[in-house]
């Protein structure tokens, strides 16, 4: 992506909360234990990261919460590396769908992470 024929290229990567800087929290030591038995995945997740680092500002990292495949609820929050996650689990649709408006929104695409979680629905 570095090569002048690839200027153009844009990247969406989507990784996992508590990847590269994010942490996991929950509460109770709970995103500790959670951490360690994903430490592996978490890892390689952060290298899938640090791979794009030469063409950030061309790429979006979106750090999601677990993915599930119930309901989509149609609603999604962004939160910091460091705060707690105000729920632990989005939907794939609705990750899917806020991937598509980042990318459909004509805004410039790159130079962010985004950490995001599902809401529930009332």
């Amino acid at each position: 992506m570095q090569r002048p024929r690839y200027r153009h290229v844009r990247a969406v990567i989507v990784s996992s909360t508590g990847a590269g800087t994010s942490k996991i929290k929950v509460g109770m030591g709970v995103g500790k234990i959670i951490s360690f038995h994903l430490r592996h995945i978490l890892r390689d997740h952060t290298g899938q990261e640090d791979a794009f680092n030469t063409v950030m500002d061309r790429t979006v990292i979106v750090r999601a919460t677990a993915l599930k495949d119930n309901k989509a609820s149609g609603k999604v929050r962004e939160f910091g590396d460091r705060e707690k996650s105000p729920t632990i689990q989005i939907n794939r649709a609705d990750l899917a769908n806020w991937v598509v408006e980042e990318v459909c929104s004509g805004d410039p695409i790159g130079g962010k992470v985004v950490n995001i979680t599902g809401i529930k629905a009332n």
